[in-house]
């Protein structure tokens, strides 16, 4: 997914409250809403003071709340489902629907602009947040942070994918604003960083393992704009495909291949599932993969002309340094080799079909899209099924 450079940071009001001396010290906060980074205007800006956080009130309109307020007289008001809160930044009072005083922080008021306390109101109405530190490969002179506001239940970016694919309108909203800092010399020409480019690198995604209970997940990833019609490999075992009947349906109505999961290696265990298959889909498949059997399975493979499709390289969801689901070499090594980038190369990567992995799979798609990466479809580097002949 692709980030225009019509995206600008939200910068920290108080920058604009404090005396010109000072402002020098501020710590710059950008604001987003679930995937959407928002632009920079006057009135669309984070409110810090001391621990607080306030946002503009009009934030909360984009996760589904439905806002009102008087800005002449400091009046604002947040709305849903029977619920709601209101603000009278004038008198420093909030009330919520059943008349009652609650003791958050007053909301501010400057100018248009109404300030309301971002904890209390995410809590208030089932919402979440987060306050993420700008990495340094991004910004490098400076703190930075993100507030960033997530409906719960929605599919979001995980922080790091989300910075990623965002770096380069947070580091351009950054020089912006530095070089409107009092004494800051004059900004050099932006030298913008050329966008990786691996259309000479060729990938071919695999799933197995769907047990795990991630394969819906997975599939919807593959359903996003910024899956770029992209299609992959899905491996089953016998079992997985009786289980799974319409799951099975789905993979192969929406263009994906399907391969059979050996898990003894022999020819009975691919005949058995392979007749499972044509049942569950009326397809057929000459590929076959396997793990514990490997070698059981790619013997098999050679006597029976079927083909064994192996793994270049495996990766799994697991948890960051942050806690966070990331995804990883299944070997354990650096994320930031994650994919292969020798020109003319073709790799055959493996995920795992965990629900962790399903909630990373629409950055990855992303992150491949953005970088280039030419994905083919498995069923375009082996020759096409033959028709069973007569009994």
């Amino acid at each position: 997914m692709k980030k225009t450079a019509a995206l600008i940071s939200m910068l920290c009001i108080t920058a604009a409250l404090l005396p010109m001396s000072t402002q020098a010290a501020v710590t710059p906060h950008f604001i987003a809403v679930n995937d959407d980074l928002l632009p920079f205007t006057e009135n669309n800006m984070p409110y810090i003071s001391g621990s607080d956080v306030f946002v503009p009130h009009r934030v909360f309109q984009r996760l589904g709340i439905i806002v009102s307020g008087n800005a002449v007289e400091g009046l604002a008001q947040l709305f849903k489902g029977g619920a709601y809160v209101n603000f009278d930044a004038s008198l420093g009072h909030t009330d919520n629907h059943d008349g009652q005083r609650l003791s958050w922080p007053a909301a501010k008021w400057q100018g248009s602009t109404i300030y309301v306390p971002l904890r209390q109101v995410c809590d208030f109405f089932g919402l979440e947040y987060e306050l993420t530190d700008v990495h340094s490969a991004i910004i490098p002179d400076g703190q930075v942070r993100i507030v960033r506001i997530k409906q719960p239940g929605m599919w979001v970016y995980p922080s790091q994918i989300f910075m990623a694919l965002n770096s380069a309108a947070l580091k351009e909203a950054y020089d912006e604003y530095a070089s409107r800092l009092p004494g800051a010399p004059a900004a050099p020409p932006a030298v913008m960083e050329p966008t990786p480019d691996y259309s000479d690198v060729t990938l071919y995604l695999n799933f197995h393992n769907i047990r795990a209970g991630g394969l819906p997940g997975v599939l919807d990833a593959f359903g996003r704009p910024e899956a770029h019609g992209y299609r992959a490999a899905f491996f089953l075992s016998a079992g997985e495909i009786a289980r799974n009947a319409s799951l099975v349906r789905r993979i192969a109505g929406n263009g994906h291949a399907i391969g059979i999961w050996l898990e003894d290696g022999t020819h009975d265990e691919y005949l058995s599932a392979s007749a499972l298959l044509f049942e569950a889909a009326k397809t057929r498949t000459v590929l076959v993969s396997a793990d514990a059997a490997a070698e059981a399975a790619m013997e098999t493979a050679g006597t029976h002309s079927l083909i064994f499709w192996a793994a270049s390289e495996r990766f799994e969801a697991q948890p960051d340094e942050g806690g966070e689901p990331a995804v990883l070499p299944a070997d354990g090594g650096e994320p930031a080799a994650m994919f292969p980038t020798d020109a003319g190369g073709r790799h055959s990567i493996w995920f795992d079909c965990s629900g962790g992995m399903a909630l990373l799979m629409p950055g990855v798609l992303a992150f491949l899209e953005v970088s280039g990466y030419t994905v083919m479809s498995i069923s375009e580097a082996i020759p096409p099924v033959p028709e069973p002949g007569p009994e």
